[in-house]
């Protein structure tokens, strides 16, 4: 985020944004066209689930906290995360995560045949793959026998904005007018898109209200709320982890390094809020501490 005159320039695609404005109640028209479009399948309904629990797997994988989780009218699940920074395990992460979602789909006793179709959709602030598409797909198929058919019930989109840029736009093309809206990096072809498709400019004033003056602090205290959840669910995802069977070394190690790096991970955190001029009582609320507690943290740092 860019700072001008001490005001945050938010963009659609920073991560909170992201979420907040394509999870919000009465949004669900945007993620339907989009996903309707790229997925090319009819989306008649979809349940937008804001908040997920996190296995340890997807926790420590960094996936998640701020992903946009949907159930399409089929039950197939959808998750949908911005990815700003390259940390170079895209696949694997995302591999990882659909599987965790295959699994925690299935209630205990329930046939396999059971399981729902997970996609996984990756949105890369960054290129990652060698070539020119800026789409990638990719799927399971039996080698040297495609005309077979399997069970498609994991696959995943990588879409590069770096490449889309390079693009000439497409009017009427659903995906690329979100795209272009998404990316945002392009002021006078998100105009365009704005003209052509309502939704999008629809879009465009439900962000604007959001980023506006009256919810820059809501956006910091949830961002700060997201990052705080996160070093809790590591800790105590880590601690059901390895009880459930390794090694006593690695697990008394592991365990001591974690209460410590969650100690100051609260610690700092809890500093960064009340730069921010976040209130005693609002910090409480956030991090689910007392407010003697805060005070004691805050008074030890002075």
């Amino acid at each position: 985020m860019n700072k001008s005159n001490n005001k945050k320039v938010f963009k659609v695609k920073d991560d909170i944004v992201f979420k907040e404005l394509f999870s919000a109640k009465g949004n669900e028209d945007f993620l339907i066209e989009f996903l309707s479009s790229l997925l090319k399948i009819e989306i008649r309904k979809i349940e937008i689930q804001k908040e997920a629990e996190l296995s340890i797997q997807n926790v420590l994988d960094k996936t998640g906290a701020i992903d946009i989780k949907a159930v399409l009218n089929d039950n197939t699940i959808v998750d949908i995360e911005m990815q700003i920074d390259n940390e170079n395990n895209i696949i694997e992460r995302t591999v990882k995560y659909s599987s965790n979602l295959i699994l925690s789909s299935l209630e205990k006793g329930d046939d396999y045949q059971e399981i729902k179709k997970t996609i996984i959709i990756s949105i890369l602030d960054f290129n990652y793959f060698k070539y020119e598409d800026y789409i990638t797909i990719m799927e399971y198929h039996l080698k040297g026998h495609d005309e077979y058919e399997i069970p498609k019930l994991q696959t995943y989109y990588y879409i590069e904005l770096p490449k889309f840029r390079k693009r000439k736009l497409e009017l009427g093309n659903k995906v690329s007018e979100w795209l272009t809206f998404i990316d945002g990096e392009n002021k006078e072809r998100v105009e365009k898109v704005m003209g052509s498709n309502s939704l999008v400019k629809k879009a465009e004033v439900k962000f604007k209200y959001l980023t506006g003056d009256e919810n820059e602090r809501r956006l910091e205290e949830l961002r700060e709320k997201a990052r705080f959840d996160r070093a809790c669910m590591i800790a105590n995802a880590t601690e059901r982890g390895l009880k459930r069977g390794l090694r006593q070394g690695r697990k008394e190690g592991m365990e001591k390094g974690m209460e410590k790096g969650t100690k100051s991970e609260q610690m700092r955190l809890i500093i960064s809020m009340s730069k921010k001029k976040l209130s005693i009582q609002t910090i409480a609320e956030i991090t689910s501490l007392s407010n003697e507690e805060i005070e004691k943290i805050l008074n030890l740092n002075k």
